[in-house]
């Protein structure tokens, strides 16, 4: 069994290595746990200092990642990892402790506060900009670009996309509008692109780390001679963590080789087909929040307003209205379904509201469904032709 003061030490020690794997996350998990241990270290009431190590551990534990690094810490030092039980020590070990450890989140801190690192943990507008072919042959392989970049690149961006006109064959197309989004150095982001059926894309998705100024991934696509003199509809789908910022709308026309127009021209822009998202709705099972707060958490990092129950409700508020003015201001309704959420009537209600208020999309590109048991927990009806996304690395978030 460990006590209190082992468990103060295991965050301690095991803080520098919680920074270096929580990378864009670590701003956010490092002032909420500062503010936590500032409102502690000046009690003297025993009973409140017995509680504030389980606090901590449990503030930690909200992110995975520090998790399973603080039990594999007392594992390896002590041989036991219970997580909720403590023996008592002394109120000065306590606050002893209380005090290193808040000159060790401080340091970490002021070892970042250097002009490239400060560079990394802030955030940055930026844009998803698409380059591909108008038209393509049937049977052939083309090139399509995504480019993530700084706002401020946009230029430099066409011009490095006029390098690649041979590869996209034909007239090129360029998608993109005047949002942006905000993200910092660092951020893993996952590209999945799809289309209609008849076309295929290679690779089938792709993930980078944004580091640069201009991050270029390239896709090839080929699409079969049954959609021949038709055009298909396909998406840039773009992720980060669970939740889709940026989705890139776009159609290419299928001809074949004898009616193709072999011109190579300068890239033409397209305004209408980028969609940014900037403030998120979250439905949700609360048996299901430990995953929706680790995600949340993630997300807010990046920029995002969430919109979610139990931040955004007063507990005087009508709730259901309340949610529904939610829903009506969100880019974007995620909706984490699991076992849990297919049987709450108020995640129900919530999704049912979303599909009313658009009925011309039928939620098409609204509701982003994500799931992470297997099989997937069934699907209604009035759901079914909207894509449920596959994400299993959530699970590890309610562990």
């Amino acid at each position: 069994m460990n006590s209190i003061s082992d468990i103060l030490e295991a965050i301690i020690n095991s803080m520098s290595r919680i920074q270096e794997e929580l990378g864009p996350s670590w701003n956010v998990f490092c002032t909420e746990l500062t503010a936590e241990v500032e409102n502690y270290i000046s009690l003297t009431d025993p009973n409140k200092l017995n509680e504030v190590s389980e606090l901590l551990w449990d503030m930690c534990c909200q992110y995975p990642v520090a998790k399973k690094i603080l039990l594999q810490y007392l594992k390896s030092k002590y041989r036991s990892h219970e997580e909720k039980k403590y023996n008592n020590v002394t109120i000065f070990k306590i606050r002893k402790r209380l005090h290193t450890l808040i000159g060790t989140l401080k340091n970490l801190n002021h070892a970042e506060d250097t002009p490239t690192q400060n560079k990394v943990n802030e955030t940055e507008n930026i844009r998803f900009t698409m380059f591909h072919p108008k038209e393509a042959v049937a049977g052939e392989w083309y090139t399509t670009l995504i480019y993530t970049h700084l706002e401020s690149m946009l230029e430099v961006v066409r011009s490095n996309a006029g390098k690649f006109v041979d590869e996209m064959r034909h007239d090129v197309r360029e998608v993109n509008n005047n949002k942006v989004t905000k993200l910092v150095r660092g951020t893993k982001i996952k590209i999945i692109p799809s289309a209609s059926h008849g076309v295929e894309f290679n690779p089938s998705t792709y993930t980078l780390t944004w580091n640069e100024d201009i991050e270029r991934t390239s896709f090839r696509f080929r699409a079969d001679p049954c959609v021949t003199n038709k055009h298909f509809k396909g998406e840039i789908n773009i992720y980060v963590e669970s939740l889709q910022v940026a989705c890139i709308q776009f159609s290419v026309f299928v001809t074949d080789t004898t009616l193709v127009n072999e011109t190579r021209v300068k890239p033409e822009m397209d305004e209408s087909g980028t969609k940014m998202y900037q403030q998120i709705f979250i439905s949700y099972s609360h048996r299901d929040t430990n995953i929706v707060k680790s995600c949340s958490k993630a997300f807010k990092s990046i920029g995002y307003e969430v919109l979610v129950d139990y931040e955004k409700l007063r507990s005087s508020e009508r709730w259901e209205e309340a949610l529904k003015r939610m829903i009506d201001q969100a880019d974007i309704f995620q909706l984490y379904w699991s076992a849990n959420s297919a049987e709450s009537k108020h995640v129900k209600d919530e999704w049912q509201y979303a599909l009313s208020k658009n009925k011309l999309t039928q939620g098409i590109g609204f509701i982003r469904p994500v799931y992470w048991q297997e099989p997937i927990p069934k699907i209604p009806s009035s759901l079914e032709h909207i894509h449920f996304k596959y994400m299993p690395s959530l699970s590890e978030s309610g562990a």
